[in-house]
């Protein structure tokens, strides 16, 4: 898969026949419900057996398993320490918990499940921001959370069993990571939906929306897929950085006679700096950086690199490569280079390599002597063969 890549991520989660829904709702901020009529729709992304692979074989520490039961989590003493270590799981308490009653969590399963790594790699790259997905088993007629809201969007993917929930908005309206949820504050509105999710479903929820669950009369599975998208608020801090860097009225001292509007009215050339904000060319390398980091931050996803490097089989120009699914990337001038950016490597070429780069992500694969012929062949060559090695491109096969 190449540049298609993205929007096969979001149509694992919804169906792609609900994919105009899930943009209506997702602008609107409104819960979305997506009922497959394939149960076994996540069949080989996640299942009990798999859920049963990761803790009997992973060696989960306390900071991989959350246990709660009635809406509290239970202390990691309750159910870690054993013969290799106090941080360990213990498996034996962790299990007797679960048979009374309590959820068992896996925090950032894709960490240990390769199927939800390709998911979440996929989401990043679709919404631009960072992506995980947390595992919840519930026994019957259990609930592991009481009613509360998530300052990020979520989306719940049933597994195994079903799952019944209650949602409604709050009066905080997208709240923000410095907004958690507190019962005091985030009074709940009159509109009340209840939604059961089968194997198969999907339901979508907006940040800010108040939701419980509750099983009945058998175990149940879901993923909870959480999605951290960049906001209008990352742009503009992101902007006044890129400004401040630029301009020094945006770096001096604040008035030692205290923030009184008084003194701060005495400071016109801090007023007009922040006027210049809307200059579209500081607007743009704010955009920039902004992208810059979001994508550079996401962890590679690297499988079959090492079979590539110890492969002593040569890349040559009749190769076929392909961009990784899971790389996420930016191209960007810089001087009289250009820039690569992904996955925490930033990569600088010359700038007359940019035309290829963008060659390079703009089809789903390639021969190596496909590229554009302004760079001879010795020049492709090195290209690509760098991209292998960094981890950007991978080899198809040689034909």
């Amino acid at each position: 898969m190449g540049p298609t890549s993205r929007a096969h991520a979001i149509d694992r989660l919804i169906a792609p026949m609900a994919s105009a829904a899930f943009v209506e709702s997702y602008w609107e901020q409104a819960p979305l419900v997506v009922s497959r009529s394939t149960p076994d729709s996540f069949a080989d992304l996640l299942s009990i057996e798999a859920i049963d692979c990761i803790l009997s074989t992973m060696r989960l520490r306390g900071r991989d398993l959350r246990i709660a039961q009635e809406g509290t989590l239970l202390p990691t003493s309750n159910y870690c320490g054993s013969s290799d270590g106090e941080d360990n799981i213990d498996l034996y308490r962790a299990f007797a918990l679960f048979s009374d009653g309590a959820t068992l969590i896996l925090n950032n399963a894709e960490r240990f499940w390769a199927p939800l790594r390709e998911l979440v790699a996929g989401l990043a790259q679709f919404f631009g921001g960072r992506v995980q997905a947390n595992v919840y088993v519930t026994p019957p007629s259990s609930r592991g959370f009481t009613a509360h809201y998530d300052t990020h969007d979520v989306f719940l993917l049933q597994v195994a069993g079903a799952k019944s929930w209650r949602v409604c908005a709050s009066s905080v309206a997208l709240p923000l990571a410095a907004q958690p949820y507190d019962d005091r504050v985030a009074e709940k509105t009159d509109t009340q939906q209840e939604f059961r999710l089968t194997v198969g479903d999907t339901l979508y929820l907006p940040r800010g929306f108040i939701h419980e669950a509750t099983t009945q009369v058998e175990t149940s599975a879901h993923i909870t897929v959480g999605v951290f998208a960049p906001l209008w608020i990352d742009l503009l801090s992101e902007l006044i950085v890129t400004a401040g860097e630029r301009d020094q009225n945006l770096r001096r001292s604040l008035p030692l006679r205290g923030l009184t509007l008084e003194a701060l009215n005495l400071a016109p050339d801090v007023v007009a700096a922040v006027v210049r904000l809307g200059d579209a060319q500081l607007l743009a390398t704010a955009r920039d950086r902004l992208v810059d980091r979001l994508t550079s931050s996401q962890e590679p996803l690297l499988r079959g690199q090492l079979s590539e490097l110890a492969s002593h089989v040569p890349i040559e120009l009749h190769t076929r490569v392909r961009r990784r699914v899971s790389v996420a990337f930016t191209v960007r001038d810089e001087g009289q280079n250009v820039v690569l950016s992904f996955c925490r490597r930033t990569i600088r070429f010359p700038k007359y390599v940019k035309p290829h780069l963008e060659f390079i992500v703009g089809v789903d694969e390639l021969r190596v002597a496909d590229l554009p012929d302004d760079l001879d062949d010795d020049g492709k060559l090195v290209l690509v063969r760098r991209l292998v090695r960094e981890g950007f491109l991978i080899r198809i096969s040689d034909l």
